[in-house]
């Protein structure tokens, strides 16, 4: 069975800290394990998170002359980039990230999708999604 499910990067501690109460009052290896793999998994997509967002930004950053560029900016607005990069240039970064982070993987970001991004925040996500 595969449960996904998404949580803002401040909720991430708290569900560190609760699967850490979990696995000391639960006595059967088994149920340990289970919970340790979860915990593993979750702390992997924190570390995968922070590794695409600064990647993004630096990456970015080339482009733009706005400081900070933080996961809330707006692409057009907020950051000043044209609409000729949103539409020509934004899903080849986003593949470039994408293959730096995981080279074997076949997947691409399309250009139609990466279009649809407006902010940081939905980069990384389209990041994520492919990985």
């Amino acid at each position: 069975m595969k449960i996904h499910f998404e949580i803002e990067a401040n909720e991430a501690p708290l569900l560190i800290n609760a699967l850490d109460l979990a696995l000391q009052s639960v006595n059967n290896p088994a149920h340990k394990a289970s919970i340790q793999k979860i915990k593993s998994e979750v702390v992997s997509d924190i570390n995968a998170d922070q590794v695409i967002r600064n990647n993004v930004i630096s990456a970015i950053s080339h482009w733009t002359k706005v400081r900070p560029i933080l996961t809330t900016s707006n692409l057009r607005f907020g950051l000043s980039l044209t609409k000729g990069f949103m539409q020509n240039h934004l899903h080849q970064l986003c593949n470039k990230i994408l293959i730096s982070i995981s080279p074997n993987h076949k997947s691409k970001v399309s250009r139609e999708g990466a279009n649809k991004c407006e902010t940081i925040q939905d980069i990384i996500n389209i990041i994520q999604t492919n990985i």
